[in-house]
């Protein structure tokens, strides 16, 4: 009789953070950002002036374009939790 053989599988799986995207840099976004990243997502914050991502959020991917080209940009898709 033949001794049987056994096979032991070990795997990790890797997922990325969910993603959260912002829409505008004002101040009262600030504290949102800060939650959504200590809550496990990926930050995006997008605003149209030039002056409206400034040192506000260290954490965070930030783009600065006209909100029609936003999604684009980002390459919002199905996955990502959106705030306008």
């Amino acid at each position: 009789m033949a001794a049987s053989a056994e096979l032991t599988v070990f795997y990790n799986s890797f997922a990325p953070k969910p993603r959260f995207v912002i829409f505008g840099g004002g101040r009262d976004v600030v504290p949102i950002a800060e939650l959504a990243d200590r809550v496990g997502f990926r930050v995006a914050v997008a605003d149209w002036h030039e002056g409206g991502l400034h040192n506000k959020f260290p954490r965070a991917e930030q783009i600065i374009c006209s909100p029609m080209e936003v999604v684009q940009r980002l390459g919002v898709a199905r996955e990502d939790y959106v705030l306008i």
